[in-house]
C-alpha cells in the first residue's frame, strides 16, 4: 500500500455529496489525520486495512483492520492513520429499526441497563461480501441510484441484527436509543444550534415546560444541565487539539468574551482553560 503514503483519496459509492447520506470509501496515507464527515450525519467507519485511532468526543479508541467503530450524529471526531489504511464510511440520518418497534425496544431495554461505551466490533464475513459487492456496483456498472442506496442501508443494518448478538448492537447504537428515538434525534440533530432551553424547547414546537419534561423522561437529566455537560464535553475535545487558539475555542462554544470562558472553565472543571490543555496534552 505504499502508493498512497501522503494522501487522501476518496470514492463515494451510492452517494454523490460527501455530506450526504451513503457509501464512501477512503485510502489513506500513514500519519495523516482525517474526520469522518459532517457532523449532521450518523457514521459507522469500517477500517478494511491498516490501523488508525479515532478521536469522538472524550473517549480514543486505536481501531485495527476488521473493525468498525459508530460515530453519532454532532459527534466531535478526528481520525488519525497510524499506517496506510483504507476505509469504509457509512453516513446516514435516521435511527436504525426505527419501524422494528419490536426489536428497538429490545435494544432499549439491553441499553438502559449497560453503560456506553465507545467501543469496536469486528467485521465479520457477511459484511466483508457486501463491501466488494459495494464496489463492484459502483467500479464496473457504475450505479447511483437512491433506491439502492437505501437497500443497500437496510441490508447493512440487517447484518447487524442478525450476525450480531443484541448487546453488541445496543451497545454500538447506544447513543440513538432510546423511549422516543425520533426526539432524542432531533436533539443530537439540533442542540449544537441552541444557546439555551428555550431555544432547543423552540425548535421541538414544544412550550418549555412540556419540553423540559419530555427532555428530562428521555435523556434522565434536566435539559439545562444536559447542555452544560454537552459544552463541557466540546470545549474539553477543542482544547486537546493544540493547534487551535483560545480565542477560537471560545467563540466557537458561543462565548462572547474570553473572561466567560474562563469562569465556565473554573467552574465546571475546578479549572483554567491552559491548566486543562497542559493536563489533556500530557
Amino acid at each position: 500500500m505504499s502508493s498512497f503514503q501522503s494522501y487522501i483519496a476518496e470514492s463515494p459509492l451510492l452517494g454523490t455529496h460527501p455530506s450526504q447520506t451513503g457509501f464512501k470509501y477512503r485510502e489513506v496515507g500513514e500519519g495523516l489525520t482525517f474526520t469522518a464527515g459532517s457532523g449532521d450525519y450518523n457514521h459507522i467507519i469500517f477500517l478494511l486495512e491498516g490501523s488508525m485511532t479515532v478521536n469522538c468526543n472524550e473517549s480514543i479508541v486505536s481501531l485495527k483492520k476488521d473493525e468498525f467503530v459508530f460515530i453519532p450524529i454532532a459527534a466531535d471526531v478526528i481520525c488519525k492513520s497510524l499506517s496506510d489504511v483504507r476505509v469504509m464510511f457509512v453516513t446516514f440520518e435516521n435511527v436504525p429499526y426505527s419501524s422494528d418497534y419490536t426489536y428497538l425496544n429490545k435494544l432499549l431495554r439491553i441499553s438502559s441497563s449497560i453503560p456506553y461505551s465507545f467501543a469496536p466490533l469486528t467485521i465479520k464475513s457477511p459484511f466483508a461480501h457486501f463491501f466488494r459487492l459495494l464496489q463492484t456496483y459502483d467500479h464496473d456498472f457504475e450505479i447511483n441510484e437512491k433506491l439502492l442506496l437505501e437497500l443497500k442501508q437496510k441490508e447493512l443494518f440487517l447484518i447487524l441484527k442478525y450476525f450480531y448478538t443484541d448487546k453488541e448492537v445496543a451497545s454500538f447504537f447506544h447513543p440513538l436509543i432510546g423511549k422516543s428515538p425520533h426526539f432524542r434525534l432531533h436533539i443530537l440533530k439540533n442542540y449544537r444550534k441552541a444557546n439555551n432551553v428555550e431555544e432547543l424547547a423552540h425548535t421541538s414546537d414544544m412550550e418549555k415546560r412540556i419540553f423540559s419534561r419530555k427532555f428530562k423522561e428521555e435523556f434522565g437529566i434536566p435539559p439545562y444541565q444536559w447542555l452544560l455537560d454537552q459544552k463541557a464535553k466540546h470545549i474539553l475535545f477543542s482544547l486537546r487539539d493544540t493547534s487551535k487558539s483560545m480565542e477560537c475555542i471560545y467563540q466557537k462554544m458561543g462565548f462572547k468574551y474570553q473572561a466567560h470562558f474562563i469562569r465556565f472553565c473554573k467552574e465546571y472543571f475546578k479549572d483554567s482553560p491552559r491548566h486543562l490543555r497542559r493536563k489533556l496534552n500530557q
